[in-house]
């Protein structure tokens, strides 16, 4: 589980988060711009030129100590500190000179960067206000300057006001879609899981079918078979060396069906040759192995079925098969293939003692034929009463 969820992707860093090393690239530049313009345009005899370039030099310092770390990180605990130095810090050179106008460009960004949204309006009318004092101080206090700056003022507080929630809002609905691709990359993660569960358990289920269809009804041969072999020893020791013999070619075979359930192969008998060969053959060793008669038909015009339909039509004639003579007891057991001309049909009939369909019990029997049947695209009947034999029945379109 830690592995998987590892693999997971992690929430997205914002808009912020994403662009952090321009900000600090910004915040460098109009720095600097703006120290080489005082310094143009002040007269360094002048205090102001000391209080702008003195105030810039500590900004600067009050960045590379607070404001680089809570930008990188978005950390407002950090974010706070800086913005409590870096807000007075930047209206003193504009109080100076209007030029300080310049780290405005930056200020703004930061503080709705580094804030929660009421914080930031809070911070961002401290600055227009402490901004607009500062024009009007520099203005002398005239009358007109003070409605020009107060109105100047206003539609700052405005206009930043109004772009920092914008900006806030686009980074929200970018947070929110990255959520939304972080919870659907983890949804389609665990479909996925449950696919691969789903496919194993389907995997399971197919093997223990093939195991039971295949090796199990192999040693059950080759039980049968010994048996015979044991009963005819003092009696036939030809029969019973016949037996032996075939027992001995059962288990090859058995052997070959385990090798190809590790690779998942096709079924040794239909590499082998046309499927109605096949069960011939298998009928023909059935009636020579058993007391019961086996005989096979075949009806209707052959024509190919696809590779999972002739391994079912074979798993489901050799479980019909065994089944009727060892459980049933049948004397005598057929095999009918017939194709009519919109489906194949395959009928096992046999005449033992029959049973009541709707009392299996247990095991991979019925329900295996079944589920074999169903799975290529078939339809399977059991038709079955006690003392009145059985058929077993299962038909393809095409």
């Amino acid at each position: 589980m830690t592995g998987e969820t590892a693999d997971r992707p992690g929430p997205e860093p914002d808009v912020w988060e994403r662009q952090w090393f321009a900000w600090h690239g910004l915040f460098a530049v109009l720095l600097v711009v703006t120290v080489f313009l005082m310094i143009a345009h002040l007269d360094p005899a002048r205090p102001g030129f000391w209080i702008a370039v003195g105030s810039l030099i500590a900004l600067a310092a009050g960045y590379s100590c607070l404001g680089f770390r809570a930008v990188s990180r978005d950390d407002q605990r950090l974010g706070r500190r800086y913005l409590i130095l870096a807000v007075p810090l930047t209206v003193a050179p504009f109080a100076v000179n209007p030029i300080g106008a310049i780290m405005l460009f930056v200020l703004y960004p930061h503080i709705w960067m580094l804030l929660p949204q009421r914080q930031a309006i809070v911070a961002t009318a401290v600055t227009v206000v402490a901004t607009g004092i500062a024009a009007v101080a520099a203005a002398g206090f005239d009358t007109m300057a003070v409605v020009a700056v107060l109105a100047i003022s206003v539609a700052a507080l405005a206009f930043a006001a109004t772009l920092g929630l914008w900006i806030t809002r686009i980074a929200e609905q970018s947070r929110r879609r990255a959520d939304l691709v972080v919870q659907l990359a983890n949804t389609r993660a665990e479909l996925a899981e449950a696919e691969r569960r789903a496919g194993a358990v389907a995997e399971r289920e197919r093997l223990a079918r093939d195991i039971h269809d295949t090796l199990a009804q192999g040693f059950a041969a080759v039980a049968m078979l010994v048996d015979s072999a044991e009963s005819d020893l003092d009696t036939d020791q030809a029969r019973a060396r016949r037996h032996l013999s075939r027992a001995g070619e059962i288990a090859r075979e058995n052997l070959d069906e385990a090798r190809i359930l590790v690779h998942a192969l096709t079924p040794t008998q239909l590499r082998e040759g046309s499927l109605s060969d096949v069960l011939r053959r298998m009928m023909k060793r059935r009636d020579e192995d058993s007391s019961a008669t086996f005989g096979f038909v075949v009806t209707g015009d052959l024509r190919p079925l696809s590779a999972a339909q002739e391994i079912a039509v074979l798993r489901l004639v050799q479980e019909a098969t065994v089944n009727a003579r060892a459980h049933a007891h049948a004397a005598t057991v057929t095999v009918h293939i017939g194709f009519t001309d919109d489906e194949a049909i395959v009928e096992i009939c046999d005449d033992g003692r029959g049973f009541d369909p709707g009392d299996t019990g247990g095991g991979y029997g019925l329900a295996g034929m079944r589920r074999r049947v169903v799975e290529t695209g078939g339809r399977f009947t059991v038709d079955s009463a006690i003392g009145e034999g059985t058929t077993v029945t299962g038909r393809w379109p095409g």
